[in-house]
């Protein structure tokens, strides 16, 4: 018996091998070769919380393939990473099910003009805090700095802690530098924020940055802290700054009216053209007696400034009130509507008013906020439904597939009833969406809406009919003729091809310069020549093009050219019959290998491809039947012998 079960077990094994659990095979391409993938289980609709990683590999070739599940994991579907040195990583929420193949390519990008605000600049005296700096009394000089990374709204909420500091954090460094009256540099100080360090600005995070000086000479000084994005992620960086102008007397005041501003703040740091903000900053206003003991708190005569990429295009002044007590700073506001991009600076200067500095020395104080405004955007995005076309079908359309192009993309929806019902869905500017959707029979109408982060919006709707009724099926394949290359022999490079594809129902063209091992998918309207660059190789080339219907007819057309470039220059050809051109129609029955679940990035491969793999997967049950018949045969053989030398 130990004899014919461990047959049994060998050849069972043999023959199971080839009954591997189905999947969704998809495959990544990027436009970076060093990437890492990990993938989550989604537990919640935000991905705020997760399982896993079940998926955890990199990739120094640029492609990488993912086997997803036949049926989801959890209704939320998964929480997707993708990870680039240098790069933004990439996070989406994809739902892949189902059998077969796809592709979908994911681009890295850098950010452009990455930028850190500063603000709440604070100088104090930190022996007398309502006192203007002194010669050998500390200053405090501290500010706020906001990352220069925010959060994307990409439906994914989780931040896989492992790579919070390398990709979720801006490296940045903080400086102080402090400046006599004639523009010399007399203190410096600088606070490293980076991955290196351990320390670096997680997104969104604004951090207190806090620096001393002990100055040892009178006079009139700057004292500025900037910022400045040093992470690699960033293609380019915009320095950021709070700055002041003040005094540093040789001893405390005595019979003199002083002010002190402070602590000036942005309601909104990272503002956008059209928006209205608020500035907000403390101020004190005293004159001291000539007992340095008595202080009484003044009114202040301010003066507003703003300045636009160094040019100043506002000014305003006011009176503003006496502080309540001589120790306590006010807060006083006024507010700003950008109308176009820029760098702006904000300058508050501010002199104690009133009789009793009359005759008295009065130091005035001044404090300026700098903020990077990006420029003004008023161009709505541009949407291109690619499928389903204004046709009619012969079965149920199940999905859409679109772009939205806008450099300040927003949010994406869609609407199947004129927009009573919307569904959001989450969008790339420029990078194919797929969105799964049912349509009904008859006629339908969809649309896709997008919106900017200016609130520019825009809409494209595509009205199509179903009709399974079976009355209107059209069997005839598309018609496609190659105009160049001809079948004949260049002694140059053939660097495009021209190729024609007639058909009422035209659904999809592609085109394969390897037999059809690879093939690409290009944009085609019935009866329009269309042009795709491609470049051949020395000697022979087969380049194929092929189209299919929405009924599922589809047809193909080949033209075998030579290039020679040691013949000589030019691009003529010889009629010496070294070429062929081959074509076939057929009608087939239209079908789909993979039924996507909300997911907005899948792509789907030619269904001339998944028929290779139908014929392949039906080649192998032929072999497993074999081979099963041949278990049942030995196994047959293996009982009689044993039976008749009575060992069973």
């Amino acid at each position: 018996m130990n004899i014919l079960f461990a047959t049994y077990l060998v050849l069972s094994a043999i023959v199971l091998s080839g009954f591997v659990s189905a999947t969704a095979d998809i495959t990544y391409n990027f436009n970076v070769n060093n990437v890492r993938v990990v993938i989550y289980d989604c537990l919640d609709s935000g991905c705020n919380s997760v399982s896993g990683p079940w998926f955890d590999q990199s990739t120094n070739t640029g492609s990488i393939t993912v086997s997803y599940p036949t049926e989801l994991r959890t209704p939320y579907g998964y929480a997707a990473y993708y990870f680039s040195p240098g790069y933004v990583p990439q996070a989406f929420n994809p739902t892949w099910h189902g059998t077969g193949t796809s592709t979908y390519d994911i681009n890295f990008n850098k950010i452009q003009n990455c930028y850190s605000p500063v603000d709440n600049l604070a100088v104090i005296n930190t022996a007398y805090a309502y006192e203007p700096l002194v010669i050998s009394y500390t200053a405090s000089v501290s500010a706020d700095i906001r990352s220069a990374f925010s959060e994307a709204d990409n439906g994914v909420g989780y931040v896989p802690t492992d790579f919070i500091a390398e990709y979720y954090s801006a490296d940045t460094v903080a400086t102080l530098t402090i400046k006599d009256s004639n523009g010399v540099t007399v203190y410096s100080d600088s606070i490293e924020m980076t991955a290196l360090n351990g320390n670096p600005l997680y997104m969104d995070e604004v951090r207190d940055v806090q620096f001393v000086w002990t100055p040892d000479t009178e006079g009139t000084y700057t004292i500025k802290i900037s910022s400045d994005v040093i992470d690699n992620q960033c293609s380019s960086s915009i320095q950021q700054s709070s700055s002041k102008n003040t005094e540093v007397l040789p001893a405390r005041p005595i019979d003199e009216c002083y002010t002190i501003l402070n602590n000036a703040v942005l309601s909104n740091d990272m503002p956008s053209s059209g928006e209205t903000i608020t500035i907000s900053y403390d101020k004190i206003s005293n004159y001291i007696d000539a007992s340095g003991t008595t202080y009484t708190p003044v009114q202040t005569a301010i003066t507003y400034q703003v300045f636009a990429d160094g040019v100043l295009i506002d000014s305003s002044s006011a009176n503003l009130q006496a502080n309540s007590d001589p120790y306590t700073a006010e807060t006083y506001s006024f507010d700003w509507t950008f109308t176009s991009g820029g760098n702006y600076n904000f300058v508050i200067t501010g002199i104690a008013n009133s009789p009793l500095c009359s005759g008295k020395t009065n130091i005035q104080d001044q404090i300026s906020l700098e903020i990077f405004v990006p420029d003004t955007d008023t161009i709505p995005p541009a949407i291109t439904i690619y499928y389903p076309l204004n046709i009619t079908y012969p079965s149920a359309v199940t999905y859409m597939e679109f772009t939205a192009t806008d450099p300040n993309l927003e949010s994406c929806w869609y609407s199947t009833d004129g927009g009573i019902t919307n569904v959001s869905i989450s969008c790339s500017s420029g990078v194919l969406e797929t969105v799964s959707i049912t349509s009904v029979e008859g006629s339908n109408t969809w649309t896709v809406y997008a919106r900017d982060s200016f609130g520019n919006e825009a809409f494209e709707s595509v009205t199509f009919t179903v009709d399974t009724s079976g009355t209107s099926n059209d069997t005839t394949p598309p018609t496609i003729t190659i105009s160049y290359p001809q079948n004949t022999t260049y002694t140059s490079s053939v660097t495009y091809m021209e190729f024609t594809v007639t058909d009422d129902n035209l659904e999809s063209c592609w085109y394969s310069t390897d037999g059809g091992a690879t093939n690409i998918s290009v944009s085609c309207t019935s009866g329009v020549t269309q042009n795709i660059s491609l470049t051949s190789v020395e000697g022979t080339n087969t380049w194929t093009v092929y189209a299919r219907d929405s009924f599922g007819n589809e047809a193909f057309e080949s033209v075998t050219f030579t290039v020679d470039t040691s013949a000589g220059d030019g691009d003529s050809g010889t009629s010496d019959g070294t070429g062929t051109k081959s074509s076939s129609k057929k009608a087939v029955s239209y079908y789909q290998a993979i039924t996507p679940a909300g997911i907005e990035e899948e792509k789907y491969t030619p269904i001339i491809e998944l028929k290779k793999e139908a014929k392949k997967a039906f080649d192998m049950w032929t072999v497993n039947l074999i081979l099963i018949i041949l278990i049942i045969l030995i196994t047959i053989a293996i009982i009689i012998t044993l039976k008749k030398k009575k060992i069973i």
